[in-house]
């Protein structure tokens, strides 16, 4: 079975938030078969900030997969873009769902 919260390094889909890309040190994705779920993601925090989620018709459930205080948030489809605290040197694991 993949470890899903370390899958193998590929190439980008066009279907990300770019900020979330853009402020990990180390992302990486693995595609999905299952129809509703486009793709699953793991990335580790390269500097604690308040990112944008950019409105984008898709859902995504994020996982802190820190080791004493493990969180979810669920960053839905806004009419603009949102802040999303994501925290330095943490590792995190992503859902993204299909649009529709």
């Amino acid at each position: 079975m993949p470890n899903l919260c370390s899958p193998p390094l590929r190439q980008h889909t066009a279907y990300e938030q770019p900020w979330f890309v853009l402020n990990s040190s180390r992302y990486s994705v693995m595609p999905s078969e299952h129809p509703a779920i486009s793709h699953f993601y793991a990335f580790d925090v390269a500097h604690s900030a308040d990112l944008l989620a950019v409105p984008d018709g898709c859902v995504d459930i994020v996982f802190d997969c820190d080791a004493t205080r493990p969180t979810v948030k669920i960053c839905g489809t806004p009419l603009e873009a949102q802040r999303v605290e994501l925290l330095q040197g943490h590792h995190y694991f992503g859902v993204r769902l299909r649009r529709g």
